[in-house]
């Protein structure tokens, strides 16, 4: 689930669309949401909490990465929980969200490599493009 389909799920909770969503939480515009959407921006710590003030069952945690259970029991909004200790955890995961893809990413270099060498073996001789025999076109 992207950052804007989480924002549709906060406005599902009390039925509003991202204009009323943002008035609601004292945004002058909803052009933030916008911006989500669009992919220009993420769902900033500010926005997070003001999200987080209005609704104080949702998981800072999955509005910000979409991880874990969109609401948090009414026995955590009890315990007040210090949010300087939920940033630094969410902080962290992203730190580790960060190395996994940073790892995809050589992985995946890696392959691109062994494609590239794969298709260097398997072009015809006779210069790059394909002759008639090797593309199965021939008139046998």
């Amino acid at each position: 689930m992207n950052d804007f389909e989480r924002i549709k799920e906060v406005c599902k909770i009390d039925n509003l669309n991202p204009s009323s969503l943002a008035k609601y939480i004292g945004l002058k515009t909803p052009q933030r949401f916008y911006d989500i959407k669009s992919g220009k921006h993420g769902i900033s710590k500010e926005l997070a909490d003001r999200i987080k003030a209005k609704y104080l069952n949702i998981s800072i945690s999955w509005l910000v990465t979409g991880e874990g259970d969109m609401f948090i029991s009414d026995e955590k909004i009890h315990e007040s929980p210090k949010e300087e200790n939920a940033y630094e955890q969410l902080i962290e995961q992203l730190k580790e969200r960060i190395i996994d893809k940073e790892k995809l990413i050589i992985a995946l270099r890696e392959q691109i490599e062994l494609l590239k060498a794969h298709q260097k073996n398997d072009v015809p001789q006779e210069g790059n493009a394909m002759n008639a025999d090797a593309a199965g076109f021939s008139d046998k």
